[in-house]
């Protein structure tokens, strides 16, 4: 097997770095043996943070011309170069796939359709490899392990993942196009939305998580599947229908009922005079008089001796 910064470093035509020599020998960060390589502790800046993903480490103590090329700043190859004193792309901004039987092509996460085709068409027997970007700030390529089976090991982001089974993929494609949202897929917590137009994918989603979730696979898939936006229109158009269908049915018994209180006929819509009742003023309370009696008739307020008790057989007060 060859590094796929090698293969890749040659489908470019083998640039030749200005630090590189003619020193054999095994590379820190891949791993692999390569004729032409670079001093390591000459090379590797202070920002360089990847030393416990290297696969040659306290084995060498140089990094091969191929590496050290894909870590610098410059385009795929099937990019167009960088024009002279200008920035431009680098291999970090894309994913990378190469197989022997169809060749290489960097790709976006914009592109994730073709992504997705890419893989799919892969045999078992050829010779390929795979390495997926998402943030665009990490080298995957470095990484990446070269395959000989259809369901090999692909570098995602930071992890290596083996592709699964592709109904997971199909499943999660459905329930966005049938309207539920990434991120209830992702953190399992969905809507009532999502249960009311959406059970039956809820529930099967449901069912994949206790078996997939946590895993490299789950997480590619997720970050792969996109709903068919062609059905999601029709889906859209049809809700939008059977709403407006609704509110006209709204409408429709508004209009019966009348404006302003009426009934369709002009009369008021109300308690029916024959079962309404006037409000009546409340009457005095024969307890309340009976007790200030004694009061009114001495011209005396109460604390001046005068008893305020009930009559003899009164066990409780009124409310007023």
């Amino acid at each position: 097997m060859t590094a796929a910064t090698v293969t890749l470093h040659r489908i470019a035509g083998a640039p030749r770095l200005d630090d590189g020599e003619d020193v054999v020998a095994r590379c820190i960060v891949c791993g692999y043996e390569c004729a032409r390589t670079v001093e390591y502790k000459r090379w590797a800046g202070k920002d360089y943070t990847d030393q416990n993903k290297m696969r040659g480490h306290g084995l060498s103590d140089r990094i091969c011309e191929p590496c050290a090329w894909a870590h610098s700043w410059t385009p795929p190859p099937d990019r167009a170069p960088t024009a002279p004193g200008e920035r431009g792309l680098n291999m970090r901004l894309f994913s990378h796939f190469w197989s022997e039987r169809t060749g290489y092509v960097s790709l976006n996460k914009a592109q994730k359709p073709a992504i997705r085709d890419w893989l799919r068409a892969r045999v078992d027997g050829e010779r390929w490899w795979a390495g997926i970007s998402d943030s665009g700030q990490k080298h995957v390529l470095p990484w990446i392990r070269e395959q000989r089976k259809a369901r090999g090991v692909i570098r995602f982001e930071e992890r290596d993942c083996t592709i699964g089974d592709w109904s997971v993929v199909d499943t999660i494609t459905a329930a966005l196009t049938a309207g539920i949202t990434k991120e209830e897929i992702t953190t399992a917590q969905y809507g009532s939305r999502a249960w009311t137009i959406a059970e039956a994918h809820v529930r099967e989603l449901r069912a994949l998580a206790e078996q997939h979730d946590g895993s490299a696979w789950w997480t590619l898939s997720i970050w792969m599947a996109q709903r068919d936006e062609a059905a999601v229109a029709v889906r859209m158009d049809a809700e939008k229908a059977a709403k407006e269908a609704k509110n006209g049915r709204g409408s429709a018994k508004r209009g019966r009922a009348g404006r302003g209180g009426e009934s369709g006929d002009g009369a008021p819509i109300g308690v029916p005079a024959e079962r309404s009742e006037r409000a009546r003023p409340l009457g005095s309370s024969s307890v309340a008089s009976d007790l200030r009696a004694p009061v009114e008739r001495d011209g005396r307020a109460g604390g001046d001796g005068v008893s305020d008790a009930p009559p003899a057989g009164r066990a409780q007060l009124s409310l007023f």
